[in-house]
């Protein structure tokens, strides 16, 4: 029985001592509240972030007082001030905020912010295009503040977000792009704090994990911050390492980065058009960033199986960003960078030979930029392989350039020089230099084995207007000079491009049989082109042992036609005579799929013993002049050079030949 008078005292003690812990929570409640009523903490924790940033810190909304877990004001509808060239006039607006205030401090009326919990933020971070930006804070108060230790600062221990976005705003550009905040949270332990985050950006989730400095050291104009994140995403992960610092007094940034790419919905996400790249995408460098220069040192980019190595530094001194750089790489295959997009290929049988496919004019770079670059090894579709590739490349607004072009082919040197002008409403005008010297003739008409050996040399200048292949060749301006010396052509040829070439040299050359092998010594095609025309006046030349060619007539690059008179003659001591040969030989039609036709004078016999009229699929026979055997054959010299002696156009040609 003296149990029960004894549990009832404990009891009576309990409830004594919660009353009293009541009364005194509540006593301190009340008399926090009346020594520091909402209005007052707001106007001390405002004038506090002001001295701090610089900025207005204003509560519209309603004002309370939180004790339980922490002491804490909430405030709804608050608002941080912008720059004053902002483009609105708050730079952070937030639905609801509660800041959690140390207890000690506040008693001699001092805030320090322990805590925040954000729900609701809009943030709008923005460049003013000359190098500004609105979260860089200017306070009066700021060179004070680093010598005056009794001022606090804002260190957070604790921050919390949620159902918050941070827009950024490029001035230079106008664009502007947001990140949405579902949940952040930093926890500070010891020197450091925890960072957790999730995020959607263009549809695309990121999570955020790592370890930061404290946010009083970022704040802190002198003192290091540093950060170890790693940013991930389905198909994509990004490792940053790093500090940001001061140097001369300025704000740097350096840091580790390493980045892999192994989904295509990654890509998406990041850029705005679509981009097809085989994957994975590795990239590796050191970044630093200063005042005015961001720099990638150590650059390193695997992509297919291919590596570029080399360095860029973004400079944002000037009204505008500028691009310099260097980039090198052992091997480039163009055909690997732009898997799922083939080249169009023209169908069989297709007589057009430049498409209507735009190409990629409005890709070409349009920020301030001046890279050098290097491949040991360029592989582009259809061509041979290229090798010590460099050059450099510029752009402007408006204006791409590729200078200092030089590379070889198969060992052949070759110069060159690409500049593309865009303006608003015109049409992109490119204009195309190269210079090739001793280019294996093989090679040149894409390693096909009919050609043996030889040597080919390869000029060109041309201005072009248009955005598709069609519109370029149409618009052709200038001249392109193609002379082959010692070559031979053989074997029965099986692409349907080199069928009409091995028909003319039949008939041109009676007696040898292109299967056995003819000997060429030198071949000559020169294109003075006017707005895709050029008119051939004995322009195009052939000699073998046994005969000189040269023709004349007109090239159509805007019908994409061609419409060509050869006149063969014999070499003396040959045992061939001018009568034996074909008097004239017409090659007509379709850059691709042209026609030979040929006079029946003299030379019917030789058409039907090689079967001419059936390769063809049936010819138009023409009647032909006489040529007298002349002994000079200087055709080649003649068709490179031009000659003073000028002959009957191509248009009296054709008014001489019946029908």
């Amino acid at each position: 029985m003296t149990a029960l008078p004894s549990v009832k005292r404990h009891w009576r003690l309990g409830v004594i001592i919660v009353a009293c812990a009541v009364l005194l929570f509540s006593a301190a409640y009340f008399a926090l509240v009346a020594a520091f009523p909402p209005a007052r903490l707001a106007a001390m924790l405002g004038e506090e972030i002001k001295r701090t940033t610089g900025r207005d810190f204003r509560v519209n909304g309603e004002l309370s007082i939180r004790f339980l877990p922490t002491f804490a004001v909430v405030a709804n509808d608050v608002a941080l001030s912008n720059a004053v060239w902002g483009t609105r006039p708050e730079m952070v607006t937030l639905q609801q905020v509660a800041f959690e205030i140390a207890l000690r401090p506040l008693l001699y009326e001092e805030i320090r912010i322990l805590s925040v919990d954000v729900k609701g933020a809009d943030a709008l971070l923005e460049s003013n295009g000359k190098g500004g930006f609105n979260w860089m804070f200017a306070s009066n108060e700021a060179t004070d503040r680093k010598h005056d230790a009794s001022v606090p600062v804002i260190d957070l221990e604790r921050l919390t977000l949620s159902d918050s976005r941070i827009t950024y705003r490029d001035g230079d550009k106008g664009t502007a792009r947001g990140v949405n905040i579902k949940k952040l949270e930093m926890q500070l332990q010891g020197d450091q704090a925890q960072l957790s985050a999730a995020l959607e950006y263009e549809r695309q989730r990121w999570q955020i994990n790592g370890q930061i400095g404290r946010l009083g050291k970022l704040l802190d104009s002198e003192a290091d911050w540093p950060f170890d994140l790693r940013f991930a995403t389905e198909g994509a992960e990004l490792l940053a390492t790093g500090k940001i610092g001061t140097e001369k007094g300025t704000r740097t940034a350096g840091a580790e980065l390493s980045a892999r790419i192994s989904a295509a919905t990654a890509l998406s996400a990041l850029f705005a058009s679509d981009v097809r790249l085989p994957l994975p995408l590795d990239i590796r460098a050191t970044l630093v960033r200063t005042a005015d220069l961001i720099r990638a040192d150590s650059l390193r980019v695997v992509h297919a199986g291919q590596e570029v190595d080399g360095r860029i530094t973004v400079d944002s001194s000037g009204a505008s960003l500028r691009i310099e750089g260097q980039l090198s790489s052992p091997l480039i295959d163009v055909d690997k960078w732009f898997t799922g997009k083939s080249l169009p290929a023209a169908a069989k049988g297709q007589a057009q030979l430049f498409g209507d496919a735009p190409l990629p004019f409005a890709a070409l770079p349009t920020i301030p930029m001046d890279l050098e670059f290097r491949i040991d090894q360029l592989l582009l579709h259809g061509i041979p392989s290229l090798s010590a590739v460099s050059g450099r490349l510029k752009a402007e607004p408006g204006l791409f350039v590729i200078d200092q072009l030089s590379l070889a082919a198969e060992g052949a040197p070759v110069k060159g020089r690409m500049e593309i002008t865009q303006h608003t409403g015109v049409a992109p005008r490119t204009v195309l230099v190269i210079d090739a010297k001793g280019l294996s003739a093989g090679a040149l008409s894409g390693n096909d084995e009919r050609f043996r050996g030889g040597l080919a040399d390869l000029k060109a200048n041309l201005t072009l207007t248009g955005v598709t292949p069609r519109l370029l060749a149409a618009s052709a301006t200038g001249d392109v000079l193609l002379s082959i010396r010692n070559t031979t052509f053989a074997g029965k040829a099986a692409a349907l491009e080199l069928k009409p070439l091995e028909i003319l040299l039949q008939v041109l050359v009676p007696g040898q049989h292109v299967q056995q092998g003819l000997d060429i010594e030198c071949a000559v095609v020169r294109l003075p082109l006017l707005h895709g025309m050029a008119r051939i006046d004995r322009s195009i030349a052939m000699e073998t042992k046994q005969i000189a060619v040269s023709a004349s007539g007109e090239v159509d690059l805007v019908r994409q036609t061609l419409s060509l008179v050869f006149q063969p003659q014999a070499k003396k001591g040959l045992g061939l005579t001018q009568s034996s040969l074909a008097q004239l030989v017409m090659l007509k039609g379709p850059l691709q799929t042209p026609e030979v036709g040929i006079d029946p004078k003299g030379a019917a016999q030789e058409a039907a013993t090689l079967g001419i009229a059936v390769a063809t699929g049936g010819i138009s026979w023409l009647a032909g002049r006489v040529l007298n055997e002349r002994a000079s054959t200087d055709v080649c010299r003649i068709a490179s050079q031009g000659s003073s002696v000028r002959p009957s156009s191509p248009k009296a040609l054709k008014r001489k030949l019946p029908g």
